[in-house]
């Protein structure tokens, strides 16, 4: 019994580990996209391509290249430090409920 429930532990350290890496790297992609959405606007003819707008008029290719190379460097940092210095604490989370067992 007790070597099926260190395995079911380990399963549940895998997906939790995994979920934070890519849960909160994918949520701060698309807090990016919001940002990045902000300061550019794409030009057409609702901002009279430009001469109507408070924003940087871009263009829609150009706009989600911006969109897109932002949210992959700034989620794969935050993947890193989520790896670097939240799970330490994860990983001691689950030893102290392995030594109880």
């Amino acid at each position: 019994m007790n070597g099926i429930f260190r395995k079911v532990l380990n399963t549940v350290r895998v997906v939790l580990r995994e979920f934070m890496n890519y849960g909160v790297g994918w949520t701060i992609g698309v807090s990016v996209v919001k940002f990045v959405s902000n300061y550019f606007e794409v030009s057409g003819f609702s901002n009279l391509y430009g001469l109507w707008s408070d924003k940087m008029v871009v263009e829609a290719t150009t706009l989600s290249r911006i969109e897109l190379v932002l949210s992959l460097v700034i989620g794969y940092f935050t993947m890193k430090y989520v790896n670097k210095f939240i799970h330490p604490y994860v990983e001691k989370m689950f030893n102290k409920v392995e030594e109880q067992i």
